[in-house]
C-alpha cells in the first residue's frame, strides 16, 4: 500500500483549496504510484481512496469569482472522505476519479467539477 500524502495548503492560514489544481495533483500521484507499483511488477486490480482532512469552514474554487459573486461555500465536514474508486487499470485514470471530484466540488456548493483540463501532464496509456 503506498500512501502519497503531501500538505497542498495550511488550514490555518488559507481557507481556499484550488479545486482544478487538487485534482491534476491527484491525478499526477495515481500515475507516479502506478509507476512504482509496476516496477513490483504489482498486478491490477487496487482500489484508490481520498481524504482530505481538517477542511471545515476551507473551500473549493478555481480561482475564478464568477458575475454572481459566487465562488464556493465553505465546507461544513471537519474530514471530506471521496468515493473509492475501483482501478483495473491505468487507461482513462481521470474519468475513473470523476466522481470522486464531483464530490469535492459538491461539498463546495458546485454542481461538478470545474477543472478544463481533460488530462494532466503525466497522462498515459496502457
Amino acid at each position: 500500500m503506498f500512501k502519497e500524502s503531501s500538505l497542498l495548503f495550511n488550514p490555518e492560514t488559507h481557507s481556499v483549496i484550488n479545486g482544478c489544481q487538487l485534482e491534476d495533483y491527484i491525478i499526477n500521484s495515481i500515475y507516479r504510484n502506478i509507476d512504482i507499483l509496476s516496477k513490483f511488477e504489482t498486478p491490477y486490480p487496487f482500489f484508490i481512496s481520498i481524504s482530505l482532512l481538517n477542511v471545515k469552514n476551507c473551500r473549493i474554487d478555481n480561482g475564478v469569482i464568477y458575475a454572481t459573486g459566487f465562488n464556493g461555500n465553505l465546507i461544513p465536514e471537519n474530514d471530506l472522505i471521496l468515493p473509492s474508486i475501483y482501478i483495473e487499470n491505468n487507461i482513462d485514470i481521470p474519468g475513473k476519479l470523476a466522481c470522486c471530484f464531483e464530490v469535492l466540488w459538491n461539498a463546495s456548493g458546485y454542481a461538478k467539477s470545474l477543472n478544463n483540463t481533460q488530462e494532466p501532464s503525466h497522462a498515459q496509456e496502457n
